[in-house]
């Protein structure tokens, strides 16, 4: 008998159980605002900005209803170019929940803000705030009005790593006295991990659902970035070098060298991310921005 040609099986993806602690970290929303609290906390040790207490409790709660927010309109308002990931579909089973959540969230919220807050730092959340809310307009306002297909002028992945990682500097920035200038290539340079973040998870679940990038939605930048997500990486960790090396001061420094580690840390999972079920890559790509843990441990 004529032998019979097979394809190898292939080898399993590295999948993370669903009970792990770590799977329900990011499907409760739970990512955003440990990383948003750790370079918080990074940003204020680095410039010697000494926060009060509750500034990074509002950070958190913050961060965790925007976050939480924008999921459960991304199930309720489905933009014609929009796939549900697994973790929409579990915002979508648990909305009612999560509505409450949202409110008892927004109590201490508002009471940090009002009472706890300096208002040099309540009038820069309240214009964050207002960018926040004209960025849910223009993503989920077009989905609703039936033109989120077409092309924004800029790439939601890109507007939600800066407004992010602008978030994050806020509470340093409004306690800083001068310096201002080293703050912003700080921020900046953050700002391009995240929206490298934001890019690359677009591109890995699209890839996994088998979703073109070239659909017209799709933004051009985004496009190119995800066609050269390991370039770009690379490219991001040798500024990054340069920028921890010229810093005149030391402290200063942790910032860039975390940035530089969480840029390699994204070029290792780009060349391994085909052997990572996209749960697992899911997590790994936020637990590579956490970084700023490294600087807590050795600045005791």
């Amino acid at each position: 008998m004529p032998a019979v040609l097979t394809q190898p099986a292939p080898a399993p993806s590295l999948t993370l159980p669903r009970d792990s602690p770590l799977y329900w970290w990011h499907l409760l929303s739970l990512d955003a605002p440990t990383v948003a609290v750790a370079w918080g906390w990074l940003f204020a040790r680095a410039f010697s900005v000494h926060l009060p207490k509750f500034s990074l409790l509002t950070l958190a709660l913050g961060t965790w209803c925007v976050y939480v927010a924008d999921r459960l309109l991304d199930g309720w308002l489905l933009r014609p170019d929009a796939t549900l990931r697994e973790r929409h579909h579990f915002y979508a089973r648990h909305r009612r929940v999560f509505l409450f959540a949202l409110l008892a969230a927004w109590l201490p919220l508002a009471y940090c803000l009002g009472e706890r807050v300096a208002a040099r730092v309540r009038w820069d959340d309240l214009l964050l705030t207002a960018i926040g809310l004209l960025y849910f307009a223009l993503v989920h306002g077009g989905a609703f009005l039936r033109f989120g297909n077409r092309r924004a002028l800029l790439p939601k992945e890109l507007a939600v790593g800066i407004l992010f990682a602008v978030a994050v500097a806020v509470p340093a920035w409004a306690y800083l006295h001068g310096r201002h200038f080293a703050l912003l290539l700080a921020v900046a340079s953050f700002a391009m991990l995240c929206c490298w973040n934001c890019i690359a998870i677009q591109t890995w679940e699209d890839a996994d659902a088998g979703i073109s990038t070239q659909r017209e939605c799709v933004h051009h930048a985004t496009a190119w970035l995800g066609r050269h997500l390991l370039s770009s990486s690379l490219a991001l960790a040798v500024l990054l070098a340069i920028a921890s090396v010229a810093m005149p001061v030391t402290s200063t420094r942790w910032i860039f060298f975390c940035c530089l580690l969480s840029a390699l840390l994204f070029s290792l999972l780009q060349r391994i991310h085909t052997s990572l079920h996209p749960r697992t890559l899911r997590v790994a790509v936020d637990l590579a921005l956490l970084t700023p843990l490294l600087a807590m441990v050795l600045a005791r």
